[in-house]
C-alpha cells in the first residue's frame, strides 16, 4: 500500500485496512467477523508447479504469495505514436522479456504471465468453502509508468492486448467467484513509488548498494517518459527495492523500541 499509494504510514494504513475490507468481502468471509480474524483464517496453501505439495497457514502470511509485482513500460513509434514494444521486468527475480505489440497476436504474452504465475504464486485453497476460488487466482499488478493514460491506451488500442485485459482484467464486468480466471491484471501507475522514494533517500536508510542503484539512475524525473522501456523498467526496480528496504528497516527500528 506505501507503495502502491505513495502515502505516509499512516494513511497507507487505512489504504492497506480499505483493500483488506474487500478482498475479505470477495473471499466470502462474515461481515460481522473482525478483519484480522478472517485474515488468521488458516487457509491451504498449493504449489502451482506441483499441486501435491501443501501447507496450511494464516491467510494474512499466504496473501503476498498469490501476488506477482511485474515492472513494465511501453515504447511508442516514433512516427506513428502507436504502441510498438512492451517491456517486463521481474523486480525480484531480475527476469526481462520483450513484446513486439502488432494487431495479429500478443506475441506470447498470455503464456508468459501463466508462466510467470507458475512459477512465483501459489494457489489458496478454502477447504472449508471448495466453491469458493477466489483465492486461487493469482493477482498480477503491472507497475507502469503513465498507468491511467499512455499504458492504458496502449493495451486498449491493440485487439490482441485488449482481448487478454478483458479476459484478465480486474474490471470485468462480471465476476463469478465461483469460476476465477488463473490470474487478475492490474494496473498500477509508479508515480507515487517514485514520490515516496524520495522521503526514503537519506544516507544510511537503506543498504548502500541499493541506495548507489537508485541514485545512479536519479535523472531529472521529467524524463522519465522518454526513457526506453527498458531502461524505464530497470530504473523503478531499483528504485520499489530501495524504498521497501527502507521501509522494512523503518519497521526494525520501531520494532527494537
Amino acid at each position: 500500500a506505501i507503495l502502491a499509494g505513495g502515502y505516509a504510514t499512516d494513511k497507507a494504513t487505512k489504504l492497506s485496512s480499505s483493500y483488506l475490507l474487500h478482498y475479505m468481502s470477495d473471499g466470502g468471509f462474515r461481515k460481522s467477523a473482525p478483519w484480522m480474524e478472517s485474515l488468521a483464517s488458516e487457509l491451504t496453501a498449493v504449489d502451482r508447479t506441483n499441486p501435491s505439495k501443501k501447507f496450511k497457514a494464516p491467510l494474512i502470511n499466504l496473501m503476498p504469495k498469490r501476488h506477482l509485482i511485474l515492472m513494465a513500460a511501453i515504447d511508442f513509434d516514433s512516427f506513428t505514436g502507436a504502441p510498438s514494444l512492451l517491456f517486463i521486468q521481474n523486480p525480484i527475480t531480475y527476469e526481462t522479456k520483450s513484446f513486439k505489440i502488432n494487431d495479429k497476436d500478443d506475441d506470447g504474452l498470455e503464456k508468459y504471465l501463466q508462466e510467470q504465475v507458475k512459477k512465483h504464486t501459489i494457489s489458496i485453497v478454502d477447504e472449508g468453502n471448495p466453491l469458493n476460488t477466489v483465492f486461487q487466482t493469482a493477482q498480477v499488478s503491472f507497475v507502469t509508468r503513465d498507468a491511467p493514460f499512455s499504458f492504458t491506451s496502449g493495451f486498449e488500442s491493440t485487439p490482441p492486448l485488449k482481448a487478454l485485459l478483458d479476459k484478465y482484467g480486474y474490471n470485468r464486468e462480471s465476476v463469478d467467484t465461483t469460476r476465477m480466471p488463473e490470474m487478475t491484471v492490474t494496473f498500477v501507475d509508479a508515480d507515487p513509488a517514485r514520490e515516496h522514494h524520495r522521503q526514503y533517500s537519506e544516507p544510511g536508510h537503506v543498504h548502500a548498494s541499493l541506495v548507489s542503484a537508485a541514485k545512479s539512475r536519479d535523472e531529472p524525473f521529467a524524463t522519465d517518459l522518454h526513457l526506453p522501456a527498458k531502461d524505464w523498467c530497470a530504473k523503478y526496480a531499483d528504485i520499489i527495492r530501495a524504498t521497501a528496504h527502507s521501509v522494512f528497516a523503518d519497521a526494525a527500528e520501531v520494532t527494537k523500541k
